[in-house]
């Protein structure tokens, strides 16, 4: 489960809590967004992982990065609840993340298949890949 609040947005009718029982979500202008949000700040979709008890990931591939605790990341970082995440003019809090028994999540096999992916549709993402790692790596969970 993840539970996040949009504290600032362009899109006044995004701004408030938002609770998704998924280990994933995509946030993002696109339709098939888990959260549709019309902000050109997410034009580039932000995902969110739960990754353990209290602990998630943010991953977004826009090239001028994003903050996290007004700390300057690129491509990803390791968020828990309380932390707050800065894209352009959207603003959001995580509250809440944990792990649903209805989802186990399987790092290495979702590694593998996220590679394998990246392989055959667009090669030069696999840097982005490799980002992410570290941050497993650091956790442990990796």
């Amino acid at each position: 489960m993840i539970k996040f609040e949009i504290l600032e947005s362009t899109d006044h009718d995004s701004i408030g809590e938002h609770t998704f029982i998924y280990p994933s979500i995509e946030i993002g202008v696109k339709p098939k967004s888990t959260l549709r949000v019309f902000d050109n700040s997410v034009a580039t979709p932000i995902h969110l992982k739960s990754i353990g008890e209290n602990k998630g990931i943010v991953i977004t591939d826009i090239g001028s990065g994003f903050l996290c605790n007004s700390k300057k990341c690129f491509i990803s970082t390791i968020v828990k609840p309380g932390d707050i995440i800065e894209i352009k003019d959207l603003k959001i809090k995580i509250n809440e993340i944990k792990i649903d028994e209805k989802f186990p999540i399987d790092i290495k096999r979702l590694r593998k298949e996220i590679t394998s992916y990246l392989q055959s549709h667009n090669p030069a993402q696999l840097e982005i890949l490799a980002a992410i790692e570290e941050d497993l790596i650091n956790l442990g969970i990796l």
